[in-house]
């Protein structure tokens, strides 16, 4: 009997140009989150002492100097960032979340790091554990949730450096959280093996609560 013949048998990957490649890339490994973008800049952990940043504008192709200027979020052996996000609304402002159980914010020059940097424009305090993921309201300004290892998830206000909201439920570590489409929910998934849905704007307590399976592992 003959096989049906691949329709992708005859498609072939064509290398970039060097000119147009970005190449030394130092990224690090440790940290949950490996590389983000938006339309202004690209950023990655990159490998050094401490959770530090590499951001870099989209239109710099080429090869990363090793003397890279970096965005030093994070200091201390073994504090590494887990995980970082730009503000959708905002393209020069990111926030990183680290071991140290902080989130900081930072401003990034219109043309990228020109020299190292290490004072934040904010830092937030609240969480008592790691910070293991942030995710800012997809279209609301400056409204951040985080979720760390103190087995909270907390909202804030980012402009005011303020904890607006706790959300309760969780008797055990939340492992991911994400806002519906246009922000008016928020899911979190936990160790219990939960799945969770809130409000927001009505308390912060779940609105509905199922178990997501059966097996003994949480879920993401």
């Amino acid at each position: 009997a003959v096989g049906r013949e691949s329709k992708y048998r005859h498609v072939f990957g064509k290398q970039w140009r060097k000119e147009v490649a970005i190449t030394n890339l130092k990224i690090k490994a440790s940290g949950t989150t490996q590389i983000r973008t938006n339309g202004r800049f690209w950023a990655a952990p990159w490998e050094t002492v401490g959770g530090a940043l590499a951001v870099v504008p989209i239109e710099h192709a080429g090869k990363v100097k090793d003397s890279a200027p970096l965005l030093r979020a994070h200091q201390g052996s073994g504090n590494d960032i887990l995980d970082f996000r730009f503000n959708p609304f905002h393209d020069n402002i990111l926030a990183t979340a680290a071991r140290e159980s902080t989130i900081k914010l930072w401003s990034i020059p219109d043309g990228g790091l020109s020299s190292d940097i290490t004072d934040p424009v904010a830092t937030l305090q609240g969480h008592k554990g790691r910070v293991n993921q942030l995710c800012f309201h997809p279209s609301v300004d400056n409204l951040l949730l985080s979720v760390a290892a103190d087995k909270t998830q907390k909202l804030w206000d980012v402009e005011a450096s303020n904890n607006i909201l706790t959300f309760s439920g969780p008797e055990k570590e939340v492992q991911s959280v994400c806002w519906s489409e246009i922000g008016k929910y928020v899911a979190s998934s936990c160790k219990d093996r939960n799945l969770r849905f809130y409000d927001p704007r009505a308390s912060e307590t779940p609105v509905h609560e199922v178990l997501a399976h059966e097996g003994l592992k949480g879920f993401e």
